[in-house]
């Protein structure tokens, strides 16, 4: 689901601070603007894995029980890894969305707090066209050189659409691996 990768997109992609960030009940913006200057992940070659840790598809009618159970072991286990190459200027500045989750105005934390090599952050999005307001939590460790943080998102189900209501753990983690690859 598109909402859910973009939702995970700032775990994937954070990693360093060397400025301590406390913010609670903060719009995008706000936490846009407390981390501009913050030091993010160092330039180079990066190694990223994401895994689905568990899925729980909620309200399911009891006849439909045992298909769900059988979609969330399928997801549970899944990696994705790609390497990339961020250079100089992207290590010092996040996309200008990277805090906001693709969502344009749609989001808020409830807290976001980054320091000392720890994240601890809860964020809500609601969608005019959604089932309402979804929340993912994000905490972990991070540095220059890697970052492992755990992801939890919580999306209630649909009036009358019984077994559309998710919630979702992964684990993202990141590791430099040494300068970009020529080409």
């Amino acid at each position: 689901m598109n909402r859910a990768l973009l939702l995970l997109a700032p775990a994937i992609l954070l990693s360093a601070c060397n400025k301590g960030v406390e913010l609670k009940n903060a719009s995008v913006e706000d936490v846009a603007e407390a981390t501009k200057d913050a030091h993010f992940i160092k330039a180079g070659q990066w190694s990223t894995t994401s895994e689905i840790v568990s899925v729980n598809l909620e309200g399911l009618p009891a006849e439909a029980q045992k298909m769900g159970v059988s979609i969330s072991k399928s997801m549970i286990g899944r990696k994705n890894s790609f390497e990339s190459c961020v250079t100089e200027a992207q290590s010092k500045k996040p996309a200008t969305d990277l805090f906001a989750g693709g969502d344009k105005g749609n989001c808020a934390y409830d807290k976001f707090s980054m320091a000392g090599g720890k994240i601890d952050a809860v964020m809500s999005c609601t969608s005019p066209n959604g089932p309402g307001k979804v929340t993912m939590s994000m905490n972990g460790d991070y540095g220059d050189e890697a970052y492992a943080i755990n992801v939890a998102m919580k999306m209630p189900g649909s009036p009358g659409m019984p077994g559309s209501g998710m919630t979702m753990k992964a684990k993202n983690s990141g590791k430099r691996t040494g300068e970009c690859k020529k080409g």
